[in-house]
């Protein structure tokens, strides 16, 4: 069996401090090169990953907003899969002097905000739930999250659960030298603990 696609989250797994490494671009090149289509699957918003990672071509699809927003970097085509960002939540955290940054589908905000945030949430009555990201909170849609994004990619549920499952775990086949140099290159530069590869 032949290693087809790798899902790489960017914060913490291709990219510290906002900033991929050149050694991490360059095996991610190399795995393109020989075939595996490689996805960025983050809970960033996707103008905000543009604007620290630049036009994105070195992959072949962005899973964005928590699997909110699907955008192929090639084509420049985008796919919104999940409901807007609330106007009137986004209205209310505004007035509340909480700091925040809307996304299409996603409100991203400090950590020490949830309380306020779920406090509005509750009021407006909406149906958003918070999700939780190192020092980060993320307010989306329910339901929405990186596997159905991978869905909106490959349209097949089971094969889109089976890759988030691996999103930090690489497993590989017949294309492992490919793959070996990938996870190399983030071990290498971000000292991140990971199972091995055989």
């Amino acid at each position: 069996m032949k290693l087809c696609v790798l899902a790489l989250d960017y914060d913490g797994t291709i990219a510290i401090n906002d900033r991929p490494d050149s050694s991490v671009l360059a095996a991610i090149a190399a795995a393109r090169a020989s075939g595996v289509k490689v996805l960025l699957v983050t809970g960033r918003i996707l103008t905000e990953l543009r604007r620290v990672a630049g036009d994105l071509r070195f992959v072949d699809a962005v899973v964005a907003e928590n699997g909110a927003v699907v955008y192929f970097p090639d084509s420049g085509h985008r796919t919104v899969l999940a409901q807007p960002a609330s106007p009137a939540l986004i209205a209310r955290l505004a007035d509340l002097g909480i700091p925040f940054q809307a996304g299409e589908c996603l409100i991203d905000a400090d950590a020490n905000s949830a309380r306020a945030m779920l406090d509005v949430i509750h009021s407006l009555e909406l149906p958003v739930v918070l999700l939780f990201n190192r020092t980060r909170v993320m307010a989306l849609a329910q339901g929405v999250s990186k596997a159905t994004g991978l869905t909106g990619v490959f349209g097949d549920h089971a094969l889109a659960q089976e890759l988030q499952r691996h999103e930090r775990r690489y497993v590989a086949t017949k294309n492992q030298s490919v793959l070996k140099d990938i996870v190399a290159a983030i071990r290498s530069r971000y000292d991140l603990a990971g199972e091995p590869i055989a």
